[in-house]
């Protein structure tokens, strides 16, 4: 019934499994309030309450860090200095090196760490490993001279020249002119000065970084994307990287608008490339209704 999928919801954990077309729990990763609301909720599901059960259903490693399993630092970031290497948790060891190869292959990664954890520091140190010389950071105006400039003069000084682009356009041309003729720059863009460019005739760009790229959510294929976000999809660049700790703001459909960007070949159309694939909708009274991610596939 609804009100039984509703409930089946709201337990933390839970996930719908396309496969049996039920929602499923792993008691091994219920929190004790999971389980409390499973016995009031569903008394006709038996949990196991044996320790040793319990223990046995280990949930499997992420692919990142499986992926990196016994893989020191030097092996994961070889092209990083070894005074940064050595500064960087083993979480973001793990997870730049994964983004790196990711971008190498790909073109595009996200790294969705929570604010606090180093999302700046590791685009910096992403940008170092990848070898980019020219790069460019789109991000909220606010955060240009409050949060990019100095941290990459702290952690990289001296390696690029750091370009803000804005003011008036005699200011713009000015500064776009010196960066594209800088063979190791950084520009920083906010997002609605990205319209205001002719990408076509800036060249020889490795890197860009959208920082807070929730603010993605509305783009993608077709006229009714953002502005920006079409300014954005014509800079030519090697690799693609999206920061974020909110990656979805309202409903994993938020997501697909940097998905497109990163991965365009692969997540070409919203509905048959990540709705379809990856979400679980029921009919509503108003249509199509999101309840929640396929077998956790995300």
């Amino acid at each position: 019934s609804s009100d039984k999928r509703r409930l089946a919801m709201s337990i933390p954990g839970a996930y719908w499994d396309d496969t049996q077309r039920a929602w499923v729990v792993d008691p091994a990763t219920l929190s004790d309030n999971g389980r409390a609301l499973v016995a009031r909720h569903f008394p006709e599901v038996t949990l196991p309450s044996d320790e040793a059960d319990k223990a046995s259903d280990v949930r499997p490693l992420d692919l990142a860090t499986a992926w990196a399993e016994g893989v020191g630092a030097e092996q994961l970031l070889p092209n990083l200095p070894a005074d940064m290497r050595d500064l960087l948790y083993r979480y973001q060891q793990v997870d730049l090196g994964y983004l790196c190869t990711r971008m190498r292959r790909d073109g595009g990664a996200y790294c969705g760490w929570s604010r606090g954890l180093g999302k700046t520091f590791g685009a910096i140190a992403a940008a170092i490993e990848l070898g980019a010389d020219k790069w460019v950071v789109v991000c909220p105006n606010s955060s240009k001279e409050a949060v990019w400039r100095p941290e990459i003069n702290k952690w990289a000084a001296g390696r690029w020249q750091v370009y803000n682009l804005g003011g008036d356009k005699r200011k713009r041309d000015r500064v776009l002119s010196a960066f594209a003729n800088d063979s190791s720059a950084v520009l920083l863009i906010h997002y609605e000065g990205l319209r205001l460019i002719d990408w076509s005739k800036v060249k020889g760009i490795n890197l860009v970084v959208c920082d807070e790229a929730h603010r993605l959510a509305k783009g993608g294929p077709g006229g009714r994307a953002p502005q920006f976000y079409k300014s954005l999809k014509k800079i030519k660049s090697d690799y693609r990287l999206a920061l974020s700790g909110s990656i979805i703001v309202n409903s994993p459909e938020d997501m697909f608008g940097s998905l497109h960007w990163l991965l365009p070949d692969l997540y070409a159309s919203k509905w048959k490339d990540w709705n379809s694939r990856f979400l679980h909708f029921v009919n509503g009274p108003w249509g199509a209704e999101y309840m929640g991610i396929k077998g956790g596939m995300l």
